[in-house]
C-alpha cells in the first residue's frame, strides 16, 4: 500500500512516497520461497518505486498545466521522481518558487510554516509581468507594474494551488493498480496461482 508524506526541501517541494506491500492471503510456505528469491523481492520494489515515481511525476506536470501554472515552463519541466532507497520514491519540484505555488506564501499559506509578509525578488516579478504583457493591459511602465505586483504579493500573499497534492491524487487509483499487478506478479513467480 504506498503512504505519502510531503515536505519541503533545499530542492524544492517534494513527496515522498513509502510502498508498504502486504499480501492478504500467504500461502503455508510463502516467507521461505521468497527468502529464496532476494532479487524478487528487490524487482517488486523496483517496479513499484519506478512506476509509482513515474505515474505521479506525470500526474503533477498534468495538474500544473490545467491549472494555468505554466509561463516558462521550469516549474513542471523540474517535476522528477528518484529512488531514494527499495521502499523510497520521492516526487519533487526541484525550482527555488514551487513551494510558494504549490502552498501559498505569506498570509494566504496554506502549510504549516511562517505566514510573514515578504517582499518578492524584483527581478522574477519583473519577468513574469513582462511575459505576461501586465503592465501593457493596466497601461503602466514596467517598472510601475512591478512594483504593484511586489506590494499585493506583500499584502495578500500567493494563494495556494496545491499542485503536488491534486497530481497524487489524479494518479492514486493507477498507482495502486501498479502494486496489486506487481503483487499478482510476484506470487505467479514464486509458483503460487
Amino acid at each position: 500500500r504506498p503512504v505519502c508524506k510531503t515536505f519541503s526541501s533545499a530542492r524544492g517541494r517534494c513527496f515522498e512516497v513509502k510502498v508498504f506491500v502486504s499480501i492478504q492471503w500467504k500461502p503455508p510456505d510463502f516467507d521461505k520461497r521468497l527468502a529464496r528469491y532476494p532479487e524478487v523481492l528487490a524487482e517488486m520494489h523496483r517496479k513499484i518505486g519506478s512506476g509509482a515515481g513515474a505515474l505521479i511525476e506525470s500526474g503533477v506536470k498534468r495538474d500544473i498545466t490545467e491549472k494555468g501554472l505554466v509561463n516558462t515552463g521550469r516549474l513542471r519541466s523540474s517535476v522528477r521522481w528518484r529512488i531514494q532507497d527499495p521502499k523510497t520514491t520521492v516526487v519533487e519540484a526541484a525550482t527555488k518558487y514551487a513551494e510558494y505555488q504549490d502552498v501559498g506564501a505569506g498570509p494566504s499559506r496554506a502549510a504549516p510554516g511562517p505566514r510573514k509578509r515578504f517582499w518578492p525578488p524584483r527581478d522574477a516579478i519583473e519577468y513574469w509581468v513582462k511575459r505576461k504583457g501586465i503592465h501593457k493591459k493596466m497601461g503602466v511602465s514596467l517598472s510601475r507594474a512591478t512594483y504593484l505586483v511586489q506590494r499585493a504579493i506583500w499584502r495578500r500573499g500567493i494563494k495556494p494551488k496545491f499542485f503536488m497534492k491534486g497530481g497524487l491524487e489524479r494518479s492514486w487509483n493507477k498507482v495502486q493498480r501498479l502494486v496489486r499487478e506487481v503483487q499478482k506478479d510476484i506470487l505467479r513467480r514464486l509458483g503460487f496461482e
